[in-house]
């Protein structure tokens, strides 16, 4: 089961780097690969928005955004304990919203480099520390800020993972909150995601993720935003070690942030 469990975190983790946010999200799988094993996953993802959360929580502000990336994601066992992360990719992002003229980008989207630790392990439970770095590109860097601004920032976080047996089927539950430190003046941002997931069938698993993020008003004037996004997806596994996955997702609450959906395909490989 712990085989099972991990690959299906490792494909959470892709995904959400992928979906949530503007940079990507050191949302990763607690559980941890040993040394010279890993994954790399390869999605492209589609995002939408007519509406966008005011200050109050109403999605009233009109809004035309459109996103569309593919990315790679990679974890490696450095060592049986510590697991290199990279995740990298290129974007398409059109964003029209009032009082501002109409931005459009295409290039490379932010890439993330971290390394997992994995201090506490039994048969069922996991719990791991991260600490990253993203490198700011020309696209969408910082939720609510001009396209292509912000740097290099800097991210810590742990992570917890749970599995267990229910009505006889193969589940696990993980939490990962993160602090990201941001510097030129743009505010540090406080992320929580969840994740739960169950084997359906030999071949088959079901996701559900949550993913919460906080940023505070930053000294260039950018407002403080929040925002809660929801995504199921299923996986398919197609031959003993890889996985075609399919998911979409849903921005449900929020505050000066995008209303958004979103629809992805990935397509992982373990070794």
């Amino acid at each position: 089961m712990r085989d099972h469990i991990r690959v299906g975190a490792a494909a959470l983790s892709a995904i959400s780097a992928a979906m949530f946010s503007a940079a990507p999200t050191a949302s990763a799988g607690a559980w941890s690969y040993n040394q010279g094993q890993g994954q790399s996953i390869i999605s492209v993802s589609g995002q939408s928005a007519s509406d966008s959360f005011d200050a109050r929580g109403e999605p009233v502000i009109p809004t035309d955004y459109q996103k569309v990336t593919a990315d790679i994601y990679w974890e490696h066992g450095i060592t049986d304990t510590l697991t290199g992360v990279v995740n990298a990719g290129v974007e398409t992002v059109t964003l029209d919203s009032p009082g501002r003229d109409v931005q459009n980008t295409s290039g490379l989207s932010a890439a993330h480099l971290a390394l997992r630790r994995q201090v506490y392990k039994t048969d069922s439970a996991v719990f791991a520390l991260q600490a990253g770095v993203i490198f700011g590109q020309d696209g969408e860097n910082i939720p609510g800020a001009t396209l292509g601004l912000g740097g290099t920032d800097f991210e810590i976080g742990a992570l917890a993972g749970r599995s267990a047996k229910l009505f006889g089927k193969d589940v696990f539950a993980q939490i990962h909150g993160a602090r990201r430190f941001r510097g030129e003046g743009f505010a540090d941002e406080t992320r929580i995601d969840i994740a739960a997931g169950i084997e359906t069938g030999a071949r088959w698993q079901v996701f559900l993720q949550g993913f919460y993020a906080r940023g505070e008003r930053s000294e260039r004037g950018f407002p403080a935003y929040e925002r809660f996004k929801v995504q199921p997806s299923v996986t398919f596994k197609n031959t003993y070690n890889r996985r075609v996955q399919i998911g979409i997702s849903q921005t449900i609450t929020g505050e000066n942030s995008l209303k958004d959906t979103g629809a992805f395909i990935a397509l992982w490989h373990s070794y």
